[in-house]
Protein backbone atom coordinates (compact mmCIF):
# COMPACT_ATOMS: atom_id res chain seq x y z
CA UNK A 1 0.00 0.00 0.00
CA UNK A 2 1.10 3.42 -0.74
CA UNK A 3 0.09 6.81 0.55
CA UNK A 4 -1.52 9.35 -1.83
CA UNK A 5 -2.30 13.40 -2.29
CA UNK A 6 -5.72 13.55 -3.93
CA UNK A 7 -6.36 17.21 -5.18
CA UNK A 8 -9.81 17.86 -7.48
CA UNK A 9 -11.50 20.63 -8.19
CA UNK A 10 -15.16 20.76 -8.71
CA UNK A 11 -17.35 23.28 -10.54
CA UNK A 12 -18.04 26.04 -8.20
CA UNK A 13 -21.92 26.36 -9.15
CA UNK A 14 -22.80 22.87 -7.89
CA UNK A 15 -25.25 23.04 -4.85
CA UNK A 16 -24.08 21.66 -1.48
CA UNK A 17 -26.17 18.35 -1.79
CA UNK A 18 -24.50 17.46 -5.24
CA UNK A 19 -21.69 18.59 -4.02
CA UNK A 20 -22.22 15.76 -1.14
CA UNK A 21 -23.02 13.30 -3.92
CA UNK A 22 -20.23 13.68 -6.03
CA UNK A 23 -17.55 13.22 -3.27
CA UNK A 24 -19.81 10.40 -1.32
CA UNK A 25 -18.82 8.78 -4.68
CA UNK A 26 -15.69 9.29 -4.88
CA UNK A 27 -15.25 8.21 -0.92
CA UNK A 28 -17.38 5.00 -1.75
CA UNK A 29 -15.00 3.98 -4.01
CA UNK A 30 -12.20 4.35 -2.32
CA UNK A 31 -13.83 2.20 0.73
CA UNK A 32 -14.62 -0.34 -1.44
CA UNK A 33 -11.55 -1.40 -2.57
CA UNK A 34 -9.77 -1.28 0.75
CA UNK A 35 -8.59 2.36 0.90
CA UNK A 36 -7.89 4.49 3.83
CA UNK A 37 -8.36 7.96 4.31
CA UNK A 38 -5.88 9.55 6.51
CA UNK A 39 -6.57 13.69 5.88
CA UNK A 40 -9.96 15.52 4.47
CA UNK A 41 -9.27 19.53 3.74
CA UNK A 42 -12.22 21.34 2.07
CA UNK A 43 -10.26 24.86 0.67
CA UNK A 44 -13.60 26.00 -0.69
CA UNK A 45 -14.52 27.78 -3.54
CA UNK A 46 -11.69 29.73 -4.90
CA UNK A 47 -10.67 31.04 -7.83
CA UNK A 48 -8.67 29.49 -10.74
CA UNK A 49 -5.58 30.76 -12.19
CA UNK A 50 -7.22 30.44 -16.05
CA UNK A 51 -10.44 29.51 -17.02
CA UNK A 52 -11.08 25.71 -17.31
CA UNK A 53 -14.42 24.71 -19.47
CA UNK A 54 -15.45 28.39 -19.01
CA UNK A 55 -15.25 28.13 -15.27
CA UNK A 56 -13.55 30.91 -13.48
CA UNK A 57 -13.69 29.49 -9.77
CA UNK A 58 -13.44 25.85 -8.63
CA UNK A 59 -14.47 23.97 -5.39
CA UNK A 60 -11.26 22.44 -3.85
CA UNK A 61 -10.60 19.36 -2.33
CA UNK A 62 -7.52 17.61 -0.90
CA UNK A 63 -7.43 14.36 0.49
CA UNK A 64 -4.69 12.03 1.81
CA UNK A 65 -5.09 8.42 1.24
CA UNK A 66 -3.43 5.18 2.04
CA UNK A 67 -4.32 2.45 -0.77
CA UNK A 68 -3.16 0.30 -3.29
CA UNK A 69 -2.44 1.07 -6.85
CA UNK A 70 -5.77 -0.28 -8.15
CA UNK A 71 -7.90 1.80 -5.95
CA UNK A 72 -6.39 4.78 -7.01
CA UNK A 73 -6.26 3.85 -11.01
CA UNK A 74 -10.21 3.19 -10.18
CA UNK A 75 -10.48 6.84 -8.70
CA UNK A 76 -8.86 8.61 -11.40
CA UNK A 77 -11.28 6.64 -13.76
CA UNK A 78 -14.03 8.76 -11.72
CA UNK A 79 -12.27 11.47 -12.16
CA UNK A 80 -12.23 11.41 -15.94
CA UNK A 81 -15.57 10.01 -16.22
CA UNK A 82 -17.49 12.69 -14.03
CA UNK A 83 -17.89 16.17 -16.05
CA UNK A 84 -18.30 18.03 -13.01
CA UNK A 85 -14.68 17.09 -11.95
CA UNK A 86 -12.88 20.31 -13.51
CA UNK A 87 -9.18 19.40 -12.81
CA UNK A 88 -7.62 16.64 -10.50
CA UNK A 89 -4.02 15.85 -9.38
CA UNK A 90 -3.15 12.48 -7.19
CA UNK A 91 0.64 12.81 -6.17
CA UNK A 92 2.71 9.56 -4.44
CA UNK A 93 3.79 10.97 -0.88
CA UNK A 94 5.05 7.47 0.44
CA UNK A 95 6.06 4.24 -0.97
CA UNK A 96 4.93 0.67 0.81
CA UNK A 97 3.46 2.35 3.73
CA UNK A 98 4.35 0.68 7.08
CA UNK A 99 1.91 -1.62 8.81
CA UNK A 100 1.70 0.50 11.99
CA UNK A 101 0.83 3.66 9.61
CA UNK A 102 -1.70 1.42 8.20
CA UNK A 103 -2.85 0.21 11.58
CA UNK A 104 -3.00 3.49 13.17
CA UNK A 105 -4.98 5.14 9.83
CA UNK A 106 -7.63 1.98 10.59
CA UNK A 107 -8.01 3.51 14.07
CA UNK A 108 -8.56 7.41 13.21
CA UNK A 109 -11.32 5.58 10.47
CA UNK A 110 -11.76 9.31 8.60
CA UNK A 111 -15.06 9.79 6.90
CA UNK A 112 -17.00 11.83 5.11
CA UNK A 113 -19.27 13.28 8.08
CA UNK A 114 -15.37 13.71 9.75
CA UNK A 115 -15.01 17.92 10.24
CA UNK A 116 -13.15 19.16 7.82
CA UNK A 117 -10.06 20.70 8.40
CA UNK A 118 -10.26 24.37 6.57
CA UNK A 119 -7.63 26.04 4.77
CA UNK A 120 -7.28 28.68 7.42
CA UNK A 121 -7.24 25.63 10.50
CA UNK A 122 -4.69 23.93 7.86
CA UNK A 123 -2.30 27.05 7.86
CA UNK A 124 0.71 26.81 9.68
CA UNK A 125 1.90 30.01 11.58
CA UNK A 126 5.00 31.11 10.77
CA UNK A 127 7.17 32.29 13.71
CA UNK A 128 7.30 36.46 13.75
CA UNK A 129 10.92 37.56 13.54
CA UNK A 130 11.96 39.27 17.06
CA UNK A 131 12.70 42.98 16.96
CA UNK A 132 16.21 43.97 17.05
CA UNK A 133 17.38 47.11 18.81
CA UNK A 134 19.67 49.12 16.64
CA UNK A 135 22.92 47.69 19.53
CA UNK A 136 22.19 44.34 18.26
CA UNK A 137 21.76 44.97 14.55
CA UNK A 138 24.97 44.09 12.89
CA UNK A 139 26.92 47.39 10.95
CA UNK A 140 26.16 47.85 7.84
CA UNK A 141 29.43 49.20 5.96
CA UNK A 142 28.58 51.70 2.95
CA UNK A 143 30.88 50.45 0.03
CA UNK A 144 30.40 53.51 -1.91
CA UNK A 145 31.83 55.44 0.94
CA UNK A 146 34.95 52.81 1.25
CA UNK A 147 35.51 53.37 -2.73
CA UNK A 148 35.41 56.87 -2.94
CA UNK A 149 38.41 56.94 -0.02
CA UNK A 150 40.33 54.59 -2.08
CA UNK A 151 40.03 56.53 -5.32
CA UNK A 152 40.77 60.03 -3.84
CA UNK A 153 43.67 58.11 -2.13
CA UNK A 154 45.18 56.53 -5.75
CA UNK A 155 44.54 60.03 -7.15
CA UNK A 156 46.34 61.64 -4.78
CA UNK A 157 49.42 59.23 -5.23
CA UNK A 158 49.76 59.76 -9.05
CA UNK A 159 49.34 63.31 -9.25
Amino acid sequence: MNKYEVVFILRADLSEEDNKAIVSRFFDSIAKNGGLLTKIERWGNRKLAYLIDKQSRGYYTLWEVISDVTTIKELERLFRIEERVLRYLVVILQKAVKAEEVEAAKELALTLDTPPVTAEVAAVETPQAEAVSPEQAPAVVNEADNLSETKTETETTNQ
